[in-house]
C-alpha cells in the first residue's frame, strides 16, 4: 500500500503489512554497534519527516542510497526481529524515485476563490517554481486549481502547464496563507 511519510507515522503497525513512501534522503549517519555498521536514514516529503534504522543485511543492500537530496522510494513490511520484540517497520526494498514508473504522489489541486487570483498569488507561485520546467523533474507533480465564484454560486477546475514541487516547504506557505489544498494521489 503507498502512502506518504505523514501516514507511515500514523500507522499502527500490524505484523505482515507491507507500506510503500517516497521521500527526500535528508541525512543519513553510519555507527558501529556490537554486531557491525547499521545506519540511520532520515528522510521527508511535503507531509513530514520519518527516521529509519537498517542493520545487517539491510544496511548493506541499501545503505548507498543515504545520499542527502537523493528521492527514494522505501518498501517495508512490519515484523519482528525476534521473537519477544515489537513489531517494527523493515525496509525491504528501496528505489530510486526518478527509476519508479509512475508516481505516488500525482499532483496538487489548490482550492480558492476567484478573488484570489492577485498579483501577490502570482508572486507567490513564483517563488516556489523553476525557470526551466521538464515532465519528469523529480519531486513535482501537476498543478490544479479549483476557483469558486460566490455571485454566481458555481466553481471551475483548471490545469496548469507548470509544474510545482511537492515539498514540504510549499505545503507549509500553502497553509500559512490560508489557501485550502488537496493532494492527488497517482
Amino acid at each position: 500500500t503507498g502512502c506518504t511519510i505523514k501516514g507511515f507515522n500514523e500507522f499502527e503497525p500490524v505484523e505482515g503489512v507491507e507500506l510503500s513512501f517516497g521521500g527526500m534522503v535528508s541525512d543519513f549517519v553510519t555507527k558501529q554497534g556490537k554486531r557491525g555498521p547499521f545506519g540511520i536514514l532520515k528522510i521527508e516529503d511535503f507531509s513530514g519527516s520519518a527516521e529509519f534504522r537498517m542493520f545487517g543485511q539491510t544496511f548493506i543492500n541499501f545503505h548507498n542510497y543515504g545520499v542527502p537530496g537523493t528521492a527514494i522510494l522505501i518498501s517495508g513490511v512490519y515484523r519482528r526481529r525476534f521473537r519477544d520484540s515489537p513489531v517494527e517497520f523493515e525496509i525491504t526494498n528501496v528505489r530510486l524515485l526518478a527509476d519508479v514508473k509512475g508516481n505516488l504522489v500525482k499532483g496538487i489541486t489548490l482550492s480558492m476563490a476567484a478573488d484570489g487570483f492577485t498579483p501577490g498569488f502570482k508572486d507567490f507561485l513564483s517563488e516556489f517554481m523553476p525557470e526551466k520546467q521538464h515532465e519528469n523533474d523529480a519531486g513535482t507533480g501537476e498543478l490544479a486549481f479549483r476557483i469558486f465564484d460566490p455571485a454566481i454560486n458555481r466553481s471551475l477546475s483548471l490545469r496548469s502547464a507548470r509544474r510545482v514541487p511537492l515539498t514540504r516547504q510549499f505545503i507549509e506557505a500553502l497553509e500559512q496563507q490560508d489557501i485550502s489544498f488537496t493532494v492527488e494521489k497517482a
